[in-house]
């Protein structure tokens, strides 16, 4: 049998005749060392990297949902009360308690994939250091990417209006104010005064129309990183710096509440954090290999519910700043 037949017979593809005829090339991608050209500069160390992101909406996840899909929310309102009569004589009338019911199903069934082809990674790395590190990270880049979309999910959900008191967000002019300073009061004021309402009795505050104070440490302040900026840079030099403000313990500072098609333009929100509803239903991993292919497609799921309880205080609200 000649050469010829048996490379025939091998069925060798035309790329790889030709690759095996010009293994050994000229040139070469990475610079000749700068004190002896003949030598070339080698790889010395690898960073791996990956996206730096807490989710900062994640500590309000309640407990997991482990059997069915659905839970049922329920609120028992406070009874009214009546003049006492000394000569009543029937004590049987039926006074029927006021019950609110709420019910959240499994609304976000997320799935991400990554392939890794072990052996070309390893090609590309210095030791056995070097390719756990970068195959780990690869990995971990799917609970990351949970991560980031569970805060989209989150400000999606605080999107709706029917969550929020009167079914709509409410608007806050300080077009008419002349100085950045006077705009930042009115807004830091308004923050302040929706927040010590909050922890009063007031029926107007959530968008069930019940009365359900908020407790002073479960007041949230979720606002727009531009608005946050303006308050604590122009206004008074701190002095009312909403770090500051002691009514206000927990804030939250975002780019934006625009997560999706028909979202409003929120510039700043003031929830009860007692009516976040987010449940994980099912996080799991898997992978699986593809011995042709020499590779392995690692699989994770991520599957919530999301919702906000409409008994709870919240509202919203978006800023004129001109006329």
């Amino acid at each position: 049998m000649t050469l010829q037949e048996m490379i025939s017979q091998l069925d060798l593809s035309q790329d790889t005749l030709t690759a095996l005829a010009t293994a050994e090339g000229q040139t070469f991608t990475a610079a000749a060392n700068e004190f002896l050209s003949a030598i070339v500069n080698k790889i010395c160390y690898q960073v791996v990297e990956t996206t730096k992101f807490v989710n900062p909406f994640a500590k309000y996840k309640k407990f997991d949902i482990e059997y069915g899909a659905t839970i049922e929310n329920v609120f028992v309102e406070v009874p009214s009360g009546y003049d006492y009569d000394k000569d009543a004589t029937d004590p049987f009338t039926k006074q029927v308690p006021t019950v609110q019911t709420l019910y959240l199903t499994i609304n976000f069934e997320r799935q991400y994939e990554v392939t890794v082809q072990a052996d070309l990674i390893r090609r590309a790395v210095l030791s056995k250091t070097g390719f756990d590190k970068l195959v780990n990270t690869v990995i971990t880049s799917l609970g990351k990417a949970a991560d980031l979309e569970d805060y989209a999910a989150t400000l999606k959900m605080l999107n709706n209006t029917d969550i929020m008191a009167g079914g709509a967000i409410e608007t806050l002019d300080v077009s008419a104010l002349t100085t950045d300073e006077d705009k930042a009061k009115a807004i830091c004021t308004k923050m302040v005064d929706v927040s010590s309402s909050f922890k009063q009795p007031v029926s107007g505050n959530n968008n069930l129309g019940v009365l359900n104070p908020t407790l002073e440490t479960n007041i949230l302040l979720v606002v727009k990183r531009e608005v946050l900026n303006k308050i604590n840079l122009d206004f008074l030099a701190g002095i009312y710096n909403l770090a500051k403000v002691d009514l206000i313990k927990n804030i939250i500072e975002v780019e934006s509440f625009q997560y999706g098609s028909g979202d409003s333009n929120i510039d700043f929100m003031v929830l009860d954090e007692d009516g976040f509803d987010i449940h994980q239903a099912l996080r799991d991993n898997g992978q699986i290999y593809n011995p042709k292919g020499r590779y392995f497609n690692h699989f994770s799921d991520n599957w919530k519910a999301f919702g906000f309880k409409r008994w709870a205080n919240c509202k919203a609200f978006t800023i004129k700043w001109t006329a």
